[in-house]
């Protein structure tokens, strides 16, 4: 083997090969690191360079899908996109196996999302149904529909790699349907199939993923007692299994994840950081950065809701480290709305613009239309004084929300975001926001459906609906929503929901009440101690007025 001190003496040597020649040593090449090092996933990637400028397509494909699939998992996501996509253009017009080429689909439907181009991993992913030839249903009208008919596609006929190619694909699917694109409803009925695919074949990992991610779909459509049985089906198979059999471990840290993201949305914190924590030890021990920032989401959210802001901007930090590191945009556009989130509620206002400015011009570049900007800037826009700015994106604000049908447990900031800025406005200047007004009964439904659907979120939801219910005047229904909301966030261990609903109550009582500094303390003790300084400066002001 040949060593060079530097890679232009390397290419120098290359260029006085006549060309003609080069295929063949290429191909030599190949075949000599095959002979030496067959199935070592090291040589996957120059061994798909060398065939390809062999000349060889055959073995060009099969190595470019290996190869992409294998950095894919690293994190290295433009030259994987390149090698998947290459590998897909060959497979189009050579002989190939349908398994293979399914599960090259597959593995593109992730490249893309993380490269940006979300929307495209719709086609790969019905693409590789399409060569497996799985049944389809035809789709839904309503949540009721879905949750009523009967499932009933066979895969008897399948091999066993076919059948968890095809619980892969569907979950993918689902999870797209419900996080990337607005069709929430096919999500839940995509999910919905993959469990009834796998029931008939009794417990087993494949079947645990599936109903941990029914779990969170279940709570999706609205019929919660449904969803936690699922998630109880996960757990039984899920906790006790072990960590033994090293080609099951990302299925698993897959399956606790989303786990974890139900029982966080349910509340259920014990749980969620069991569950998140061991997914998140998976996902290192295989190695899988791109995966494992969907986790680090999800532990920071459990935090967040927790009152833990400090832990949860670790946790979003590290998220966006990981994105930065692979190049994601999508996971870039994530991970900055809960940086710049936080940064916001810890009072860090110039961060948070800088923040959400620039997620708002990765938005621009990625092809996902469910992805907000407006309503983010407007919160830090309001939060900042700039009362015009504000105003301005508000509109745009309500159409990023409208498209909302079914909340996901990812509108968390997005929905109270919006109606913090339209009743800011509505209270402070109502001449302003006589033009959007139309759209609060839309927003007020956003901010219900969210409270009905999500344990987690109900008191905090609930602090906006109140102010909602006291700018039409019904200030009894006010302080009723508001009262609420104190009893369930110190019932559910939401306690920066908890202190919003005091300070509200504190801030509409007449000052002759002698409940109103009781409640006004309340809330500045639970600022002061979760660090949210931006609040903190509000309550004192009423403290001091």
């Amino acid at each position: 083997m040949w060593r060079f001190a530097h890679d232009k003496l390397r290419e120098g040597v290359i260029a006085s090969i006549a060309i003609p020649e080069r295929p063949g040593l290429h191909r030599l090449i190949a075949e000599t690191i095959e002979m030496l090092y067959e199935d070592n996933p090291d040589y996957t990637l120059p061994l798909a360079l060398h065939w390809r400028e062999a000349g060889d397509e055959a073995r060009d494909m099969h190595y470019s899908s290996l190869a992409g699939s294998q950095i894919l998992r690293q994190g290295i996501v433009s030259e994987a996109v390149s090698l998947l996509e290459r590998a897909h253009r060959l497979g189009q017009r050579l002989p190939h196996d349908d398994l293979w080429y399914a599960r090259l689909c597959h593995s593109l439907t992730e490249a893309t999302i993380a490269i940006g181009r979300p929307q495209q991993s719709f086609a790969y992913l019905l693409e590789a149904i399409k060569t497996l030839k799985v049944p389809t249903l035809p789709p839904a009208a309503t949540v009721d529909e879905v949750l009523s008919r009967p499932i009933a596609i066979d895969l008897s006929g399948y091999s066993q790699d076919a059948r968890l190619l095809i619980h892969d694909i569907y979950m993918s699917l689902a999870y797209n349907y419900m996080e990337i694109s607005a069709q929430t409803l096919e999500g839940i009925e995509t999910v919905l199939t993959a469990a009834a695919m796998q029931e008939p074949f009794g417990p087993s990992l494949a079947l645990a993923d599936a109903y941990a991610l029914q779990a969170y779909a279940l709570q999706l459509a609205g019929v919660p007692e449904q969803a936690a049985l699922a998630a109880e089906r996960a757990a039984v198979i899920l906790v006790p299994m072990s960590e033994e059999d090293e080609s099951q471990l990302p299925t698993m840290a897959r399956a606790l994840s989303n786990l974890a993201f139900y029982w966080t949305f349910a509340a259920r914190w014990n749980e969620s950081l069991r569950d998140g924590q061991r997914a998140a030890r998976l996902y290192q021990r295989t190695g899988d950065p791109l995966r494992s920032r969907a986790t680090l989401m999800n532990l920071a959210v459990t935090y967040e809701w927790q009152g833990d802001f400090k832990r949860g901007m670790e946790l979003r930090q590290r998220e966006y480290e990981t994105a930065l590191r692979g190049n994601t945009i999508y996971g870039q556009v994530r991970a900055l709305a809960g940086v710049g989130q936080l940064q916001a509620y810890m009072g860090d206002l110039d961060a948070s613009v800088a923040s959400l400015e620039h997620r708002a011009e990765l938005v621009h570049i990625l092809d996902n239309p469910t992805s907000t900007r407006y309503t983010y800037l407007g919160m830090i826009y309001w939060k900042l004084g700039r009362l015009d700015e504000a105003v301005a994106v508000l509109g745009r604000a309500l159409n990023e929300v409208r498209r909302i049908m079914l909340p996901t447990g990812h509108d968390l900031f997005s929905i109270p975001n919006t109606a913090e800025v339209l009743l800011g406005v509505w209270e402070t200047t109502p001449e302003k926001a006589m033009p959007f007004l139309d759209d609060a009964p839309m927003v007020y439904r956003l901010l219900h459906d969210y409270a009905l659907r999500y344990a987690s979120g109900e008191s905090h939801m609930t602090v906006f609906m109140g102010r909602f219910a006291w700018l039409r005047g019904d200030h009894e229904e006010a302080m009723r929503l508001w009262r609420h909301a104190v009893e369930v966030g110190a019932t559910r261990g939401t306690p920066y929901a908890q202190a919003l609903a005091r300070l509200e109550i504190g801030r509409h009582l007449p000052a002759t009440d002698a409940t109103r500094l009781p409640h006004l303390i309340k809330a500045r003790d639970l600022f002061e101690a979760i660090g949210t300084t931006y609040d903190l400066s509000r309550v004192n002001r009423e403290l001091n007025s």
